[in-house]
């Protein structure tokens, strides 16, 4: 795993610091706009794509995972305060494909030998 900090950091950043601003501003009842979705979700294929090297897959793939389930379960639970099950819904948004990717990636890995 790299150390220190790198380019490839600042999509997922940027996507986290738009997930929870998101989150916050979103409307009465704490829906993110349609917009910032797709902005999410291209913000995951853009990190599943590039910035996931083959010997941080598994790595990335357990943690993100991981976060996934504790976003998918903190929704449900902390949903009835609206900011916060925006701001996980929105953070799902943009992990769910990026982890997508990269397991795909990997099984076309495993597959070609």
């Amino acid at each position: 795993m790299k150390r220190g900090f790198n380019l490839g950091a600042w999509p997922f950043i940027a996507g986290i610091v738009l997930a929870v601003i998101a989150g916050l501003t979103g409307n009465y009842l704490g829906k993110v706009n349609l917009g910032i979705q797709a902005l999410l979700v291209l913000i995951g294929i853009i990190i599943g794509i590039f910035n996931i090297d083959e010997k941080d897959t598994l790595i990335f793939l357990g943690t993100s995972s991981a976060l996934i389930f504790v976003g998918f379960a903190g929704t449900n639970a902390l949903g009835i305060i609206s900011q916060i099950g925006a701001i996980l819904n929105a953070v799902l948004l943009m992990l769910i494909p990026a982890v997508v990717i990269v397991a795909l990636k990997q099984v076309f890995l495993i597959t070609r030998g």
